[in-house]
């Protein structure tokens, strides 16, 4: 697994509502937090990406919301 892709205890089978509930964004936090990253949490909320979306995330996506390049890096 590269550095920054979703983990496999990440369940993306179960999305599906057009607004992930706490439980999806606890799984992102989780992952940020893996990454030394969790100042990013509640941007990502803000955002609503979660689990599934994490995995198509590109360098202009996270670009976009203001993460820096180092960060976007170690999240990619």
């Amino acid at each position: 697994m590269r550095r920054g892709s979703v983990p496999a205890c990440i369940d993306n089978n179960h999305f599906g509502a057009l607004m992930p509930d706490s439980e999806d964004f606890d799984q992102v936090r989780h992952w940020l937090a893996g990454l030394g990253l969790e100042l990013y949490a509640d941007l990502f909320q803000e955002q609503a990406i979660d689990a599934e979306i994490l995995g198509e995330l590109t360098d202009d996506d996270l670009r976009g919301i203001g993460v820096p390049l180092g960060h976007r890096k170690r999240m990619l």
